[in-house]
């Protein structure tokens, strides 16, 4: 009888093993193919970081304007090894089975061993976690989700200072872990109805606070960021876009169609956002009886991405991986409340969602394919119309971003692309009054000034263009466009010894043979 306890001990342990191995497998099957994809959007900014391409790069990545330092290591340590895509899709697919294997490790000490299962098979394989696997950049989300799954497995091991710890590291990897200790105390709260271990939830808290304070700070300092005052919508506004928002969320969790790399939502009148936001929280209280805190969970993690801390993006599909969590295991729930066999529900909703999974992959196999699909999808959007300029011939471009023009006339990004595709037409005429508008409508913009000198010098107005390359660099001292049209200008150039640029923009600025063409 002494050996029995051993012997059931066993068995769970062979279970479990057997278990994440076939979540690890079925993941790695999923999203595999997704390998041989190449680099998309803001992956190619990776090549145009100095911290990255360089040897000593490893310490640049901590900079406190570096918000993510953490992520940005693991680029720096990917590129040491090879600059090829599929050796950056391996280490986001790593980390996706990694964090696939600890949500059926933690899930399975807190719901019954088959909601367990089929939680974690819905986190492993929904279409929704397609964006973050596949697109690199969003490394950041992984990492982050793996360090919190690594913290809730110490958490609910009693280690909470331990916990506190892994924590830390996911605010390392990105921002958007802040409502962690949140959605913990939620938890903690709702099995006990008192909260335990407060000292190292303070903690926990303390250091969201000072990780919330540096990305505000940092957002508010680099232009461009797409997040504060850079966001382009006030907070009141973006919270009113979160009453549709996460609606939507909700709709594609339980029915995963219409994703897309751009969010076709925009501000909505105030008595919808508002609507919006009564409805998702009568869902939340009215699921507690069903599925107990897991709804109101999921929502805690989203709260950073989806209250009123203004983002460019007002909805993003990647924002539901790690919240994903949370509502696979509400899903669970319900399923073992109305008595279904769960091995079987698994089985067949695994398989689904992989064929789902696959589908949604598939733009993402080439750049033009991805933002066409997000174009149909949301087609009063201009970030897709700007992304095919980008990809398609001058003359094609030029369609496009008319048509741009035609659904956003004051936005100054539209207007630099117009004139940088008449540039490439040869048409600097036309080009100079577009580099103007966009002047006008962004004055005193580093890159706008730039770009009207470099129409200038092609239109063989060498002296205003000079003036026009010295008053960027006035505002932006290393901007390195503005000082190689200076090289091509034939006109000195400011030092530039302090300048963070990479080895190759060093050797393009270095004294030596000069091309005539301009850089806009």
């Amino acid at each position: 009888m002494v050996a029995l306890p051993s012997e059931i001990e066993v068995r769970d342990t062979s279970r479990a093993i057997r278990s994440g191995g076939l979540f690890l497998l079925a993941g790695a099957i999923t999203f595999a193919f997704g390998g041989g994809y190449p680099f998309q959007l803001d992956d190619h900014s990776l090549f145009l970081d100095p911290g990255l391409q360089t040897v000593s790069g490893w310490l640049d990545v901590f900079r406190l304007t570096t918000t993510r330092p953490l992520t940005w290591l693991t680029f720096w340590l990917n590129f040491r090894f090879s600059d090829a895509p599929y050796t950056f899709h391996a280490v986001n697919l790593a980390l996706h089975l990694a964090s696939t294997f600890m949500a059926w490790r933690v899930l399975s000490r807190m719901v019954s061993s088959p909601a367990a299962f089929l939680a974690t098979v819905i986190f492993a394989l929904h279409p929704l976690q397609v964006e973050p696997v596949i697109y690199i950049f969003e490394r950041a989300t992984l990492l982050a989700a793996l360090f919190c799954w690594l913290s809730l497995d110490s958490w609910t091991s009693g280690k909470e200072w331990r916990a506190v710890g892994w924590f830390a590291l996911a605010l390392l990897s990105k921002e958007e872990a802040v409502a962690f200790p949140l959605f913990v105390a939620w938890l903690a709260w709702w099995r006990d109805r008192t909260l335990s271990h407060v000292p190292s939830l303070v903690a926990m808290l303390a250091l969201s606070l000072a990780a919330g304070a540096r990305v505000l700070w940092a957002g508010a300092s680099v232009p461009g960021s797409g997040v504060g005052p850079h966001a382009g919508v006030t907070p009141f506004e973006y919270f009113l876009a979160q009453g549709i928002a996460i609606p939507r969320y909700f709709r594609e969790f339980l029915l995963p169609y219409g994703l897309t790399i751009e969010s076709p939502l925009s501000v909505p009148p105030v008595w919808l956002g508002l609507a919006g936001w009564a409805a998702v929280i009568a869902v939340a209280w009215r699921s507690t009886r069903l599925t107990g805190p897991w709804v109101p969970a999921g929502l805690l993690l989203l709260l950073p991405g989806s209250s009123v801390f203004a983002a460019s993006d007002l909805s993003a599909d990647r924002r539901m991986y790690f919240p994903l969590a949370a509502f696979a295991v509400a899903a669970a729930l319900a399923a073992e409340h109305f008595k279904l066999r769960l091995g079987r529900t698994a089985a067949v909703t695994g398989v689904v969602l992989a064929v789902l999974s696959m589908t949604a992959a598939t733009p993402w196999r080439d750049e033009e394919a991805l933002w066409r699909r997000a174009h149909s999808l949301a087609p009063n959007k201009i970030r897709p119309l700007r992304q095919l300029a980008r990809l398609r011939p001058p003359q094609e471009a030029l369609s496009l971003l008319q048509q741009a023009r035609r659904l956003a006339p004051q936005n100054a990004d539209v207007a630099a692309d117009l004139g940088r595709t008449y540039l490439r037409l040869n048409r600097p005429d036309e080009a100079l009054p577009e580099f103007g508008r966009a002047l006008a409508l962004n004055p005193n913009d580093p890159m706008a000034l730039n770009n009207r000198g470099a129409a200038l010098l092609a239109l063989g107005q060498r002296d205003a263009a000079i003036r026009d390359f010295e008053s960027a660099l006035k505002a932006d001292p290393c901007l390195w466009d503005a000082h190689w049209n200076l090289k091509q200008a034939y006109a000195p150039r400011p030092d530039s010894k302090s300048c963070r640029w990479t080895p190759e923009q060093q050797r393009l600025i270095s004294p030596g043979s000069l091309s005539r063409t301009s850089q806009p």
